[in-house]
């Protein structure tokens, strides 16, 4: 491997972080991410991880390197191989935002994962948040700067891919532009439509009433020593300026998920 594959970026911070909170060593990994970058998989491993599941789209289910790592693909089938409490620590970065059988997923995540395992997944931007769609058209169109094509909070007012083909037609895009934009948006392999009070609500199997608040950003879920697992959940806030667009869509969403930027996942599970 490239000595290279150690140049500082966020996703080598990220498994840096999550190896001082659990230690790779001598553990099975799973990581799970869109970046088709195997390096990824094989920094893992050289982290000290006993082996690594990286769970990525663009593979099948294949071992490499003696068996060390398995390249999975992310469809709704892609842990059904893999046998009950078998991961030692399951990791995500930008992945909740792209899940959309929920109740499916957190299933699996919670079969594979061993007794006394762990779970970290983050999820940034969601859906609702002011510029959440997650659009990424290279070197055209991306949510994030001034060739975002919308308002803050404007994607949400459409109800359906052909409302929003016909605002980008009457805001003069072109036609083979504003296809693309909707298609993309309206593409469910690349993001879904949960606001983060449902992903909260399916990974916890609780409402959202019942769970304990801290300040608002933090959710709490114990559920006694007669239960299995424990839920952390991080909700990062940001204020953002609010517009005409505002106003409708805090009347279809919940307003407080309307302002989360980032969303952050844990789940530990306990020897029964």
């Amino acid at each position: 491997m490239e000595d290279n594959v150690f140049k500082t970026n966020y996703v080598n911070h990220f498994f840096f972080q999550m190896n001082n909170l659990y230690t790779f060593e001598g553990k099975n990994v799973m990581f799970i991410f869109l970046d088709s970058n195997i390096n990824n998989a094989f920094l893992i491993k050289q982290m000290g991880a006993k082996h690594v599941y990286f769970v990525n789209p663009s593979y099948t289910f294949e071992n490499l390197k003696n068996d060390d790592i398995s390249l999975i693909g992310l469809d709704k089938n892609f842990l059904k191989l893999i046998p009950d409490k078998t991961i030692d620590l399951i990791i995500g970065i930008e992945i909740l935002e792209h899940i959309n059988d929920l109740k499916t997923f957190f299933e699996e995540i919670k079969r594979v994962l061993k007794e006394n395992g762990n779970v970290e997944l983050h999820g940034r931007p969601m859906w609702t948040s002011y510029n959440g769609h997650h659009l990424w058209i290279k070197d055209k169109f991306v949510f994030y700067d001034d060739t975002n094509p919308f308002e803050p909070w404007e994607h949400l007012v459409y109800n359906s891919q052909n409302e929003m083909y016909d605002a980008l037609k009457t805001k003069k895009y072109s036609e083979s532009d504003s296809k693309q934009i909707s298609e993309w948006i309206y593409n469910p392999n690349k993001i879904s439509r949960h606001t983060p009070s449902e992903i909260i609500e399916q990974a916890t199997e609780q409402s959202m009433d019942n769970l304990k608040r801290n300040n608002y950003t933090l959710f709490v879920v114990y559920e006694g020593e007669d239960k299995e697992y424990q839920y952390f959940i991080k909700k990062l806030l940001k204020k953002l300026p609010e517009n005409r667009f505002f106003e409708i869509v805090k009347t279809k969403y919940p307003e407080e998920d309307l302002y989360i930027t980032n969303l952050i996942l844990k789940i530990n599970r306990f020897t029964t």
